[in-house]
């Protein structure tokens, strides 16, 4: 089945109000810290695969960060690609575990589809796990939630 820019496996989960975990590589996933902590708990929470961006060559560069290499023992396993999977409790809210890519074009095509599939999903929260180094002291240090200033209540 077809939703938006991904192709989903049918059946369709029937998901209880699902909360959805996502992660943006490469650029805020700093030191893989998105993708260790959706490891542990797709691990911890036996989630299971259900879509792909089936059309990733419109979004993405292939390949996504060295444009000029050699294969000297042929292409490694699998190319990057934004990846859904969902955990179901049995108490509480359901979980969508999204991976998303940086797109290099159509990014407003991209988020278009994200939103389509959970719109599907009827997502009932969303939080982008993420991680901000800096080498040098800037003036505008990062803040430890994604809440505009006023509400924030600590900062790194």
């Amino acid at each position: 089945m077809k939703i938006g820019a991904f192709e989903v496996q049918e059946p369709l989960p029937e998901l209880r109000d699902p909360h959805v975990l996502a992660i943006l590589r490469p650029w805020i996933d700093v030191n893989n810290v998105g993708t260790l902590t959706l490891d542990g708990l797709e691990a911890q929470l036996a989630a299971k695969e259900m879509a792909k961006l089936s059309g990733r060559g419109i979004f993405l560069i292939s390949p996504v960060i060295a444009p000029c290499f050699t294969w000297k023992k042929g292409p490694p396993g699998k190319n990057p690609n934004t990846i859904l999977s969902y955990a179901k409790r049995e108490k509480g809210n359901d979980f969508l575990f999204l991976r998303l890519l940086e797109p290099h074009s159509r990014g407003e095509d991209f988020v278009e589809s994200i939103l389509e599939l959970l719109k599907v999903f009827k997502a009932k929260r969303y939080c982008l796990l993420e991680a901000c180094t800096t080498r040098s002291r800037t003036p505008n240090p990062c803040w430890s939630t994604g809440g505009p200033p006023e509400r924030t209540p600590s900062r790194t």
